[in-house]
């Protein structure tokens, strides 16, 4: 789903993205941006990091919340451009 909202007077669009899949566990959670962190077993752990600091770069925001069987929400806001 997405959004168009003000900030600070500017437009900004709010993206959220969701799933019902397994849910990241509450110790897991606080480091999935951590660069080479990662609980598959294969890949570099770069993927969550990478994106993260794209969004801070363009001075956005990502934010995850997820619960255990019942699955995961990601939120991302950027701003609109002008």
């Amino acid at each position: 789903m997405a959004s168009k909202e003000i900030i600070d007077s500017r437009p900004h669009w709010h993206i959220a993205l969701e799933d019902t899949g397994c849910g990241i566990p509450k110790d897991v959670l606080p480091r999935i941006f951590d660069p080479f962190y990662s609980t598959f077993g294969i890949g570099t752990g770069l993927g969550l990091a990478v994106c993260h600091r794209i969004i801070i770069a363009h001075n956005g925001l990502l934010h995850v919340e997820s619960e255990v069987g019942q699955g995961t929400t990601i939120r991302l806001r950027l701003r609109a451009g002008e």
